[in-house]
C-alpha cells in the first residue's frame, strides 16, 4: 500500500479501491476454491499435466505426453504447474487445481488493474476511469447475455465472433491517439 500513498488525489482513491478489489478477489477465492466442481476435461488436462511433468522430469524420455488424446495440440504449462503443485499440497488434486486457476486470475486482473492507467496516461487521458467502465459492464453484458451463446451458435460461428470482436477492440486500443477513449473519455 505504499504505492497507493505516493499518488496524487484522485489517482490514490481509485487505486486504493482497485487494490481493495484485488483483496476482495483474493478473500473470494480463498473461500470459495473448494466449492467447484470438477469440469467434464479436467480429469484429463490433470493426467496431461503429470505426462507433461514426467516428458521434462526424464530429460524427454518419457513420451506419454506427446500422444495423450489431442492434448499435444494444447500448451501444457498450466497443467505441469498443478501437477507439481499436487505432489507437495496437503489439498486434494482438484482443490489444488481449483485454487491455482484463480491465483491465475487474480495475477491477471492484477496486471490488467496495474497496465490500464499506464496505457491511458501514454495515450493522454487524465483518467483510466472511463477504460475500468467499460470492461466492468462487458464483463457483465457477456456473462449474463452471452452465457449460453456458444451452445446456441456452435463452436466455429462463436470463436470467429469472438476473434472479430476482440481483434477491433485491439486495433481500437492499439490506434496512434486512442481515438475511441479520446473522443468518449475527452480530456
Amino acid at each position: 500500500m505504499a504505492f497507493v500513498r505516493t499518488l496524487p488525489g484522485a489517482d490514490r482513491y481509485w487505486n486504493a479501491l482497485a487494490a481493495a478489489l484485488l483483496l476482495g478477489v483474493a478473500v473470494l477465492i480463498g473461500l470459495t476454491f473448494t466449492d467447484y466442481g470438477v469440469t467434464w476435461d479436467e480429469d484429463v488436462h490433470n493426467w496431461y499435466g503429470y505426462f507433461a511433468l514426467d516428458y521434462y522430469l526424464s530429460f524427454f524420455a518419457d513420451q506419454r505426453a506427446l500422444n495423450w488424446l489431442n492434448l499435444y495440440n494444447y500448451g501444457a504449462a498450466f497443467d505441469m504447474i498443478a501437477a507439481a503443485f499436487n505432489k507437495f499440497s496437503p489439498l486434494g488434486i482438484y482443490e489444488t487445481r481449483h485454487l491455482l486457476n484463480g491465483l491465475v486470475g487474480l495475477v491477471g486482473l492484477a496486471g490488467y488493474t496495474a497496465f490500464v492507467p499506464l496505457y491511458v496516461r501514454h495515450i493522454g487521458l487524465h483518467s483510466s476511469r472511463l477504460v475500468f467502465l467499460v470492461y466492468g459492464c462487458l464483463i457483465l453484458v457477456v456473462r449474463i447475455a452471452g452465457a449460453r451463446l456458444p451452445d446456441r451458435l456452435g463452436p466455429v460461428r462463436a470463436g470467429t465472433g469472438a476473434l472479430g470482436f476482440g481483434g477491433t477492440g485491439l486495433l481500437i486500443v492499439q490506434s496512434p491517439t486512442g481515438v475511441l477513449f479520446q473522443s468518449v473519455g475527452g480530456q
